[in-house]
Parts: structure tokens; C-alpha cells; sequence
């Protein structure tokens, strides 16, 4: 995940509407997909924490589980919104995520030739 923070943070100026962290959301459905093309709430928590932006200099977490999980499904909301995310669940603990087709072709219109194939070498992009 901390590779795909370098990908977002580039991404930021390609639509204004999205944030670091639903760019953060969209490169991990996108770059990292289960077997079943969902993920859930707490794989996405620890996710964040391994990036840096969220850290302290001495590696703990800048907020606690309360706050990335509302960053999170504040995010989730938004991305939903725009049809780029499916929901499919939203129980405290056990959120179901999907990335649809529309945030698929969003982003492989987005994202440049290198970002694919970085993401391809350091993500899980097939």
C-alpha cells in the first residue's frame, strides 16, 4: 500500500473531486483485487496504516481505528457516489467493497502506461 500512496498522491490533480485517501481506495481495489472482486472494511484500515501519511516519525498510527474507519466510509460515501465503488454491506467492522466497472475503466483511463506497470510489479494487477 505505501507504493500505491506515491500513484495517488500524482492522481490528486486529475480530478479535483477525489481525495488522497479515495484515490488511496480506488489504486487498492484496482491494484490489489481478492479472488471474489471484494474486500472488506478492516483489510482497508490496515492498509492505511502501513502509509506514511498516516504515521508518526516513530511508525504509530497518527488516528485511532474510530477515525480511519469514519476517513474510510466517508470516502467509501463519495467513490459510491460517483458509481465508482459497490457497497455491499455497511455493518460496523464489515464493510464489503467492489470496485465497478465504471471505477475500473475510470481509472484505466486515468492512470498512465508507467503507473499501470508500477502498480503491476509492486501491486497485484493483473
Amino acid at each position: 500500500m505505501p507504493s500505491i500512496s506515491i500513484i495517488a498522491r500524482k492522481m490528486v490533480s486529475v480530478d479535483p473531486a477525489l481525495s488522497f485517501v479515495d484515490w488511496l481506495i480506488l489504486l487498492w481495489l484496482y491494484s490489489n483485487p481478492s479472488d471474489s472482486g471484494k474486500r472488506m472494511l478492516i483489510s482497508l484500515q490496515k492498509a492505511l496504516r502501513r502509509i506514511p501519511d498516516f504515521q508518526k516519525p516513530d511508525g504509530e498510527a497518527t488516528l485511532n481505528e474510530a477515525q480511519f474507519e469514519q476517513l474510510i466510509l466517508s470516502s467509501l460515501k463519495k467513490l459510491k457516489e460517483r458509481g465508482f465503488v459497490k457497497i455491499f454491506s455497511a455493518e460496523q467492522k464489515y464493510v464489503r467493497i467492489e470496485l465497478t466497472v465504471e471505477g475500473t475503466k475510470f481509472l484505466g483511463n486515468n492512470l498512465s502506461v508507467s503507473d499501470k506497470n508500477f502498480l503491476k510489479e509492486y501491486g497485484m494487477l493483473r
